[in-house]
């Protein structure tokens, strides 16, 4: 069985909407989706606040949407975002 990469994705949320910039992680990285998920459950807070100095948003604290992805699902999502926007996601 091959192995496979986890990835951990995050989307600015804040005040302007869904996946508008993005962030990926490359450490950590998972070996399935269910221990990526878990380390979102477990650092969530600092996530956040970690996230929101990535954009700039500090001192104001904004959620991002966290998302576990494969490396395909990763192509998969870039593919789909590209078609739909000229923006392209910076990872």
């Amino acid at each position: 069985m091959a192995e496979v990469l986890v990835l951990l994705v995050a989307f600015f949320l804040g005040p302007i909407g869904d996946h508008e910039p993005g962030f990926m992680f490359y450490e950590p990285s998972f070996s399935d989706k269910e221990s990526c998920n878990q380390y979102i459950i477990e650092n969530k807070s600092w996530l956040h606040i970690y996230l929101s100095g990535r954009w700039g948003t500090l001192p104001d604290v904004y959620e991002s949407k966290l998302i576990c992805m494969t490396g395909d699902e990763l192509k998969d999502f870039q593919k789909h975002f590209d078609h739909k926007s000229s923006k392209q996601i910076s990872i």
